[in-house]
C-alpha cells in the first residue's frame, strides 16, 4: 500500500501510455475535460476490503513536500508529442513547422503556440500562410488558445471575405499615428540633406540560381501588390501627407550589376540608402548583384513605408512568387489608415482607461537633458550585450511556465531590475514599449499580409517599491503590458487621432526617456529550406546621423542563432554616463537571476489571469493560498 511516484527511468513508456489515453479521451471528450496533469504511481493504495483507498490518496496529495511536487511538475513538463488526429491539426502542424522553422514532428499540439516558440509576429506569419490558402484565422484566438489542438478544433477558420480592398491612387491621404510621430521628431524632413536618411534594408543571397527576368518580374508584382512600396510624401501648408502612385514601373528602382567583392556590394548599398527620397522617390530600391555564380539582393525601403514585420511579409511573398505560386489580395495600408481614423473618434478610444499604470513620465530632468541638448543619432553611442545560449533557451521556454509569461515580459523585467539596482535615487521608470500595431478590432480586418509602418509606442511605468523581488517585477510587467487595451494600439491611436486623446496625452509628446523594442526571432532566414540566406554587409548604415533619435535610450533585443542580443543606443551628452554603463552591465546578471527564480518557482497566477474579478495583489495572494492549486 506504499504510495510511490513512478521513476523517471520509465518516462518513455509512461509518455506513450499517457498519449494513448489522451487520444482515446479526445474521441469522446472536449479538450478542456481531458486532464492536463498526470500523476503516475507504481500502485494505487487499497483498503483492507480491496477497494481503492481514496482517503490515503487524498492525504498523500495534500501533504506532499516541495521536492515531490517539483518531480510531478517536471514529469508533466516533458514533451509528449502526439501525431495530429484530424486534417485541421495536420494543416496547422505543417504551417507551424514552416513559420517556426521546426521539424513537423516537434510541433506539440498539446502546447500553446507561444510554448512552441511562437510570438505575436510569427502568429501573423502563420495567418498569412493560411491566407495564401484562402483561409482566414484569428491571430488573437491563436495567441490566447491554451493549446494548438484547441485552436485547430475551435478557431473557426473561414473563407476570406473581409472589408473592401479598394484603394485610391494619386490622391493624398492622412498619415498613420507612427508616421505622425516620425515627422514630429523631424518636422522639416528633407531628403536633400546627405545624412538624413531613415531606412531599413535586407540583404540576402539566393540559395539557388533564379533567372534575372523572373526576379525582376517578381519585384514588379510585389510593388503592384503592396502599394506603400510605390508611395510618395508631400509637404503642403506645414502638414505632411502621403500618396500612392498608380504605376509600379515608375515607382521602383530596380537595377542589375556585376561585382568583384562583397565590399563593392556594401558600397552600392550605402549609396542606395542615401538615394531613397520620400518626396521624389524611390521609397523602395532593389539591386540584383551578381558576384561570380552567386546572386545577391540588396533591398532598401524608407522606414515610413515598412517595418520588420512588413519585411517578413515582403520576403515571404517574394519567395512565394519565385516558387511559382500565386498570392491572395492583401488589405491595403491606405484602407487600414482610413478605418483606423474612423475608429479613433469612437467612444472606445476616449483617453480614460487606456493606460495600465499611473505615473507615466519622461524624467528628462534627472539626466540634465534640456531642449538645447543635442539628440541626433550622431549624439548616441552604442553598447551591446549578448546572452549565452543556455539562458536564452530558458528565456524562450521553461522560464515562462511559472507565470504564463511571454519572453518579452521577462526581457522588460530584466531592464527594470537592472535599472533599479543601478540607480538607487530613482523611484520609478517609464518605458515606452514598441508593439507591432496590427491589433484590429474585427476579424474581418486581416492585416497579416499588409506592408506598411504600423508600430505603436505605449508607456509602462514601474515603481521601485512595488517590485521587491524578481517575481514581483515579472508579474507587474506582465499585468501592465497585458492590461493595455489592444496591446497599446488604443492608447497610441487615441494620442494622435482622437481630439480628447491628443489633449490628455500631450505631455507624452516630449523626447522619450527609454524606448524598448523586442524583434523576436527571424526564423524564415534561418531555415536551410528557404530560398534566401541572410548576409552581412559590413559598415552599411541604414539611418543617417543627422536624424533625431526620439529618445535618450533606445533598447533593441533580437534572437539570433538562439542567442538574445541587446543593443543600447545612449545619448552621450546626458548625465550619469558611468552609471549608465553599470546599468547595461547589469542586464545579463538580472536576466539570469530572473530566469533562475522563475525556473524554481511554482506555477502561480497574476492579476490579468482574472479579467472579470476585481483584485489587487494582496487579495490575489490570499486567494491563491486559500483556494487555488
Amino acid at each position: 500500500n506504499k504510495i510511490e511516484l513512478a521513476s523517471s527511468k520509465h518516462d518513455q513508456l509512461i509518455n506513450e501510455h499517457i498519449e494513448a489515453l489522451q487520444s482515446l479521451l479526445r474521441e469522446s471528450l472536449p479538450q478542456y475535460m481531458i486532464p492536463s496533469l498526470w500523476v503516475v504511481l507504481y500502485n494505487l493504495p487499497m483498503t483492507a476490503s480491496g477497494k481503492q483507498d481514496n482517503k490515503a490518496l487524498k492525504s498523500w496529495l495534500e501533504n506532499m513536500d516541495e521536492t515531490l511536487f517539483s518531480k510531478i511538475n517536471n514529469a508533466n513538463g516533458s514533451d509528449i508529442i502526439r501525431k495530429p488526429d484530424t486534417e485541421d491539426e495536420r494543416a496547422l502542424s505543417q504551417k507551424c513547422s514552416i513559420v517556426l522553422n521546426m521539424p513537423v514532428d516537434k510541433i506539440n499540439l498539446d502546447k500553446s503556440f507561444i510554448a512552441n516558440g511562437g510570438d505575436s509576429i510569427s502568429a501573423m506569419r502563420l495567418a498569412s500562410h493560411y491566407r495564401t490558402a484562402g483561409i482566414s484565422i484569428s491571430v488573437s484566438t491563436l495567441l490566447q488558445s491554451k493549446t494548438l489542438a484547441d485552436f485547430a478544433a475551435f478557431s473557426g477558420a473561414t473563407a476570406i471575405t473581409g472589408v473592401s480592398q479598394e484603394e485610391h491612387t494619386d490622391v493624398p491621404f492622412e498619415l498613420s499615428p507612427i508616421q505622425q510621430w516620425f515627422f514630429d521628431q523631424s518636422p522639416f524632413m528633407s531628403q536633400q540633406k546627405h545624412d538624413r536618411f531613415y531606412n531599413q534594408g535586407f540583404y540576402v543571397r539566393l540559395r539557388r540560381t533564379v533567372r534575372i527576368n523572373d526576379i525582376e518580374s517578381a519585384f514588379l508584382s510585389l510593388v503592384n501588390r503592396h502599394a506603400m512600396l510605390r508611395s510618395r510624401f508631400q509637404h503642403h501648408g506645414g502638414k505632411w501627407k502621403q500618396i500612392i502612385l498608380s504605376h509600379s514601373k515608375r515607382a521602383l528602382h530596380l537595377n542589375v550589376s556585376q561585382h568583384l567583392s562583397m565590399s563593392e556590394i556594401a558600397s552600392l548599398a550605402q549609396e542606395r540608402h542615401r538615394q531613397i527620397d520620400i518626396e521624389k522617390g524611390p521609397v523602395f530600391s532593389v539591386d540584383i548583384c551578381l558576384l561570380g555564380q552567386q546572386q545577391h539582393l540588396v533591398m532598401i525601403a524608407h522606414h515610413l513605408v515598412t517595418v520588420l514585420v512588413s519585411w517578413r511579409i515582403i520576403l515571404d511573398d517574394l519567395e512565394t512568387i519565385l516558387n511559382g505560386h500565386s498570392l491572395t489580395a492583401a488589405l491595403p495600408f491606405q484602407v487600414w489608415s482610413r478605418l483606423q481614423a474612423e475608429r479613433a473618434v469612437s467612444s472606445t478610444l476616449k483617453p480614460h482607461n487606456l493606460l495600465s499604470t499611473d505615473g507615466v513620465h519622461n524624467n528628462l530632468k534627472f539626466w540634465k537633458y534640456t531642449h538645447d541638448t543635442p539628440n541626433c543619432l550622431a549624439d548616441h553611442r552604442l553598447r551591446s550585450v549578448t546572452i549565452d545560449r543556455e539562458t536564452t533557451a530558458v528565456l524562450l521556454g521553461e522560464a515562462n511556465k511559472a507565470m504564463n509569461t511571454e519572453p518579452v515580459e521577462i526581457l522588460l523585467s530584466a531592464v527594470w531590475d537592472a535599472f533599479f539596482r543601478t540607480f538607487s535615487q530613482r523611484n520609478s521608470l517609464t518605458i515606452f514599449n514598441e508593439g507591432h500595431g496590427r491589433e484590429a478590432w474585427s476579424d474581418e480586418i486581416d492585416l497579416s499580409s499588409t506592408v506598411g509602418w504600423f508600430t505603436t509606442l505605449s508607456p509602462i511605468n514601474i515603481y521601485r517599491n512595488n517590485a521587491t523581488s524578481e517575481t514581483d517585477m515579472v508579474r507587474l510587467v506582465k499585468d501592465a503590458r497585458r492590461s493595455l487595451p489592444a496591446n497599446g494600439w488604443s492608447y497610441f491611436t487615441s494620442r494622435y487621432l482622437n481630439p480628447d486623446g491628443q489633449r490628455a496625452f500631450e505631455s507624452h509628446n516630449t523626447v522619450s526617456e527609454v524606448v524598448f523594442n523586442y524583434h523576436g526571432q527571424f526564423q524564415q532566414l534561418e531555415s536551410h529550406q528557404a530560398l534566401f540566406e541572410d548576409i552581412d554587409l559590413v559598415g552599411v548604415r541604414e539611418q543617417g546621423r543627422s536624424i533625431s533619435a526620439g529618445s535618450l535610450f533606445n533598447i533593441e533585443v533580437a534572437i539570433e542563432a538562439m542567442q538574445a542580443h541587446f543593443e543600447f543606443s545612449v545619448n552621450q551628452n546626458i548625465a550619469h554616463q558611468s552609471l549608465i554603463n553599470q546599468w547595461i552591465d547589469q542586464i545579463q546578471p538580472s536576466l539570469e537571476r530572473i530566469c533562475l527564480v522563475l525556473l524554481e518557482a511554482n506555477p502561480t497566477h497574476t492579476l490579468c489571469d482574472f479579467k472579470f474579478i476585481s483584485l489587487d495583489y494582496q487579495r490575489l495572494d490570499d486567494l491563491t493560498r486559500r483556494l487555488l492549486p
